[in-house]
């Protein structure tokens, strides 16, 4: 199969010349029906939603809310990153304030309530989890509610889950997207799914995608650029045993990020700015946010019987993030001139690493169909900072300024030098059942157990902390088929945020 969208620039002329007479034509009738309105890509009930069960379940079978915003929808909205995917789900606002990429709130909820979550992995960070670019996407699944039962500790409000492209064994594919928009945003982006031999033996598909954004922002000298690049191969070794590895490059870099326009003085009753510079930025020349990230995923199934598979999971992340701003600014009493302040050097060092086994099993219950999914999961999480922080830097005229450099903040050439590090173990072990009750009803239950094993060093202080927490979630729902088309289901569920 073959497919390439394209946006194409067209340029068109019209010409008239004066004539003595004019020129008669016969009447025309033109009879047409109007072009019927695309409809909206609607949830498919009977898929299943990986982030709501690992019973494989759909939405119909599921006793809580999901949605998900599939590829259709994502190219339908022309969907360039993570904001445009996620605020394609119902009551999602996603955003990327300063030094923050990936917030997320959902029903009152935001923060480490919503757990963000990349192919089933939290990261307990959600500026972390936030891939670049929409175009590796197969889709984002979101689970209202409380869900740490799935995923562990978080997801208070919900859980939001990025799904990757993976090698498949279906159909060869190419497919490609350009993109002109304004602000002289581009994207460019390709990708193909190829079966690699055939025949007997073992078999191999291969999977590559390529994308790349950039855009100059409504914002003076606000100038942003990503690149993402997915690699994932799946061997068929043999009838029941099956092995994907998939690799996911990620990076990010913003010019100048802005932050924020500076309220005119007072600062009581109500709030002001000055309409004229609100697109100035304040920030000096050479700000920069950047983000590099690297995913590593070993996934291996294992057929044992027909009813009866094991899955294990390896997972590796590393990412560094960097900032380099100057990040506060305030007019003077008079609002001539704006005192900025607040330099601000930063970098994260982070590491993740786990490993989780799986075991879904179909059986019977006294008689009753009954499905089970029970597994083990391990992982360590480690982050480094190296702050750096100033104060004051200098006064300018907020109509005509010059931004100067980063390293013109006094101190802000020193010496990269730990701030704190951290360590989290996390064991968790987890067991999932639905019983058919009758033809109509179902029981639908969850138990998980998360340990978590949590040190801080702060370098500056030479001081630790070791702390440790326990915590057990759950789930007990009833989902009633009413008709072939109409399902009722309640719920009730736990979280737990240490």
């Amino acid at each position: 199969m073959f497919r390439l969208t394209t946006l194409a620039l067209l340029a068109g002329s019209t010409c008239a010349w004066a004539q003595d007479t004019a020129l008669n034509l016969p009447t025309s009738y033109i009879n047409a029906s109007a072009d019927q309105p695309k409809p909206a890509t609607r949830l498919d009930l009977d898929t299943p939603i990986e982030s709501g069960s690992r019973l494989n379940l759909s939405a119909r079978e599921n006793p809580a809310s999901v949605s998900v915003a599939d590829r259709k929808t994502m190219e339908r909205i022309g969907a360039r990153n993570f904001q445009d995917a996620a605020n394609a789900l119902p009551g999602v606002n996603a955003s990327a304030p300063p030094g923050w990429g990936g917030y997320v709130s959902y029903r009152g909820f935001n923060g480490a309530q919503i757990s963000q979550l990349f192919n089933g992995i939290n990261l307990q960070y959600g500026g972390a989890a936030r891939p670049v670019g929409a175009w590796i996407y197969d889709r984002v699944e979101l689970l209202g509610g409380p869900s740490s039962f799935l995923n562990g500790s978080g997801a208070v409000g919900g859980s939001l889950n990025v799904i990757t492209k993976l090698a498949n064994r279906e159909e060869d594919t190419f497919e490609g997207r350009m993109s002109y928009g304004r602000y002289d945003t581009w994207e460019t982006a390709v990708g193909f799914n190829k079966a690699l031999n055939s025949g007997d033996g073992p078999r191999h598909y291969a999977r590559l995608d390529y994308s790349h954004t950039s855009s100059n922002g409504y914002i003076d000298r606000q100038e942003n650029g990503a690149g993402n690049l997915a690699f994932s191969l799946l061997s068929d070794i043999n009838d029941r045993l099956s092995h994907t590895l998939a690799i996911e490059y990620l990076e990010e870099k913003e010019d100048s990020p802005y932050w924020g326009t500076p309220v005119l003085q007072p600062l009581t009753g109500k709030l002001q700015i000055d309409k004229r510079n609100r697109f100035n930025n304040y920030n000096v020349e050479d700000g920069r946010y950047e983000q590099r990230t690297r995913w590593i995923r070993s996934i291996t199934d294992y057929q044992l019987d027909d009813n009866t598979q094991l899955r294990n999971t390896f997972y590796h992340y590393d990412g560094q993030r960097d900032y380099r701003n100057l990040e506060v600014y305030r007019y003077n009493s008079d609002n001539s001139a704006i005192a900025r302040s607040g330099g601000y050097r930063q970098r994260h060092d982070q590491e993740v690493n786990g490993d989780r086994i799986e075991l879904t099993h179909q059986a019977q219950l006294f008689g009753l169909a009954s499905d089970w999914a029970l597994g083990v999961d391990y992982n360590t999480n480690q982050q480094t900072n190296y702050p750096l922080s100033k104060g004051a830097f200098d006064t300018i005229d907020p109509d005509g300024f010059e931004p100067g450099h980063f390293l013109d903040i006094p101190g802000m050439d020193a010496p990269r030098s730990k701030g704190r590090s951290t360590w989290t173990d996390t064991s968790s072990a987890f067991v999932e059942n639905r019983t058919r009750l009758t033809e109509q009803l179902a029981l639908i239950t969850a138990l998980r157990y998360d340990h978590i094993d949590f040190e801080v060093v702060d370098h500056a202080a030479q001081a630790r902390l070791d702390k440790r927490w326990d915590a057990i979630t759950g789930r007990l729902g009833l989902v009633y088929d009413l008709t072939s088309n109409v399902s009722l289901y309640t719920q009730y569920s736990t979280s737990a945020e240490p």
